[in-house]
C-alpha cells in the first residue's frame, strides 16, 4: 500500500502532464503562430502589429492552415516538456519534503468524507475530500516558503527547457515561414538539417533567452500560482486576511478554483518576461540559413548576434514596443495554456488515484 502523502508515480505524473500539455498546445496553437509573426515582423521589414491584424495577414496568405504551422513540433515539444516539467517539479518538491524544508514536514491528518462520498487516501495525490462536499486538489507539490517554490519551479522549467530547445527552435522556424518558404518537410526532418548545417551551435540557438525567459517564468508563476491557490482555498487551507468570504469560495468548484489561480499565476508571470521571450525568437529566426535567400528580408539585419546584441537591436527599433511585440498573442496564450495544463493534470491525478 502506498504511504500517505507519498507523491504519485512518476509515470502517472508524466502522462497526465503530457496529455494536459499536448491538449493545450494544439489548441491554442494560432495564438503562438501570430506571436512568432509579430516578434519577426522585421525579417520581413515590416512593423508588428496586433493581434487581428497579424491573423489575417497570415491567412490571407495561407489560409486557415497558416494559423497551424509548426504544430508538429509543437505538439511534440509540449507532450514531453509538460510531462518532463510536472515530474522533474513532483520530484524536487519531495526531495525538499525530505529535506524538512516543508511548512508541514509530517503529515497532515485527512478530513473525514462527506456524507455519500468514499473514503480515500491522504496524500496530495490523492482525492482528499473537504467537509462541503468536493474533492481537494491533487498538487502533488509539498507546501513549501515561496522562495523555495521560485526555486523549484524555476530549477524544473530550466531542465526541461534545455532538453527541448532544438524542438522549440524548430518549432518557431516553422510557424514563421510562408508558404513553400521552409526547407523543412517535417520536424524531424529539421532537426536533422538543422544539426547539419548549423551545427551544436544551431541547435542550441536561443538557449540562452529561453532560460532567462522560462526560469522566471515559472518561478514567479508557481509563487503566484502557489498563493493564488491558498486565498482560494483550493488545497482546504484557510483563507488569506482579506480574502473572499468562505460562501463565495465555496460555491466554486475545485476545477475552477484552479483554473483560476493558474490564470493569475500565468498572467502575471507571462507579462514579466515577454521581453526575454522576443529576444529569443529573434535569435532563432536570425540563424536561419533559409532566412536569407527570402527577398523580403531584403535590407534587414541578418549577421549573427549575441543576446546582448539582440537586445540592443530590438531597442533601436522601437524601444518597449519592440520588446513587446506579440505581447497580447502570448499573454491570451500563455495565460490559458497555464489555467488549461495544471486544471487537467490535477483533474487527471486526482481521477486516476480514484481508480
Amino acid at each position: 500500500m502506498a504511504v500517505a502523502n507519498a507523491p504519485p508515480e512518476r509515470w502517472r505524473t508524466f502522462a497526465a502532464g503530457a496529455v494536459s500539455g499536448t491538449v493545450t498546445g494544439a489548441l491554442l496553437q494560432p495564438l503562438d503562430v501570430i506571436r512568432t509573426h509579430a516578434q519577426g515582423a522585421v525579417f520581413r521589414s515590416q512593423r508588428p502589429q496586433g493581434i487581428m491584424a497579424t491573423a489575417r495577414a497570415i491567412m490571407a496568405e495561407d489560409g486557415v492552415a497558416g494559423l497551424y504551422k509548426g504544430i508538429g513540433p509543437t505538439v511534440a515539444r509540449v507532450c514531453l516538456g509538460a510531462g518532463l516539467y510536472f515530474t522533474i517539479l513532483t520530484e524536487l518538491s519531495s526531495m525538499a519534503r525530505a529535506a524538512g524544508l516543508a511548512k508541514h514536514p509530517q503529515p497532515l491528518p485527512a478530513p473525514v468524507p462527506a456524507a455519500g462520498t468514499a473514503g480515500v487516501g491522504a496524500g496530495p495525490a490523492q482525492a482528499e475530500h473537504q467537509p462541503d462536499g468536493q474533492a481537494r486538489a491533487a498538487l502533488p507539490l509539498a507546501p513549501l516558503p515561496a522562495s523555495m517554490n521560485f526555486a523549484i519551479g524555476a530549477s524544473a522549467r530550466c531542465i526541461a527547457a534545455a532538453l527541448l530547445n532544438p524542438l522549440a527552435l524548430v518549432k518557431t522556424r516553422m510557424e514563421w515561414s510562408r508558404r513553400g518558404g521552409s526547407p523543412y518537410k517535417g520536424a524531424f526532418s529539421a532537426v536533422v538539417s538543422i544539426a547539419r548545417t548549423e551545427g551544436v551551435r544551431g541547435m542550441l540557438s536561443g538557449l540562452g533567452p529561453t532560460i532567462m525567459r522560462d526560469a522566471p517564468f515559472s518561478g514567479i508563476y508557481l509563487t503566484t500560482f502557489r498563493l493564488a491557490r491558498r486565498a482560494l482555498r483550493v488545497d482546504g487551507e484557510a483563507a488569506a486576511v482579506g480574502g473572499p468570504g468562505p460562501d463565495i469560495v465555496d460555491m466554486l468548484p475545485l476545477p475552477l478554483r484552479t483554473f483560476t489561480a493558474a490564470l493569475i499565476g500565468g498572467a502575471v508571470a507571462t507579462v514579466i518576461v515577454h521581453p526575454a521571450d522576443t529576444i529569443r525568437t529573434r535569435l532563432q529566426l536570425r540563424s536561419a540559413p533559409f532566412l536569407q535567400q527570402q527577398p523580403q528580408t531584403a535590407g534587414a539585419p541578418l549577421v549573427r548576434a549575441g543576446i546582448a546584441k539582440e537586445l540592443k537591436l530590438v531597442w533601436q527599433e522601437g524601444g518597449l514596443a519592440s520588446l513587446f511585440a506579440g505581447a497580447g498573442a502570448r499573454v491570451a496564450k500563455r495565460t490559458m495554456s497555464t489555467a488549461i495544463t495544471w486544471t487537467l493534470f490535477e483533474e487527471g491525478l486526482r481521477r486516476s488515484s480514484r481508480r
